[in-house]
């Protein structure tokens, strides 16, 4: 399992854009035939289709997400992929927050 976290460090309230379903969005690798990070959610969610385990479509639809001050959302993700390094990206909008726009990588070794 691997949790991603989204949090407000700041004084400010926050915004940032995903897409379906929140709070990240469908997240894949796109040379990995299968989903890699997994959440009920996918199949749960009227805009992304799925076959198994593999994400097969998604509307591309903007959400965002607001934080207020020390607020912070997140999500458990099935890691379901051998050690190794991925690129994971979201498909459809980029996760963006202040225009920029954000990629998350990560490395597995085996222990």
């Amino acid at each position: 399992m691997i949790e991603l976290i989204a949090k407000n460090e700041t004084e400010s309230e926050i915004e940032y854009g995903t897409g379906a379903p929140s709070p990240f969005g469908a997240l894949y690798d796109p040379d990995s035939p299968e989903a890699i990070l997994w959440t009920e959610k996918y199949v749960e969610s009227q805009h992304v289709e799925t076959d198994g385990r593999r994400i097969t479509g998604m509307n591309d639809i903007g959400i965002s997400v607001r934080l207020s001050p020390g607020e912070s959302r997140s999500e458990t993700y099935e890691f379901t992929a051998s050690p190794g390094s991925y690129s994971i990206q979201r498909t459809g909008n980029p996760l963006t927050l202040g225009g920029e726009t954000y990629e998350l990588d990560i490395t597995i070794s085996e222990t």
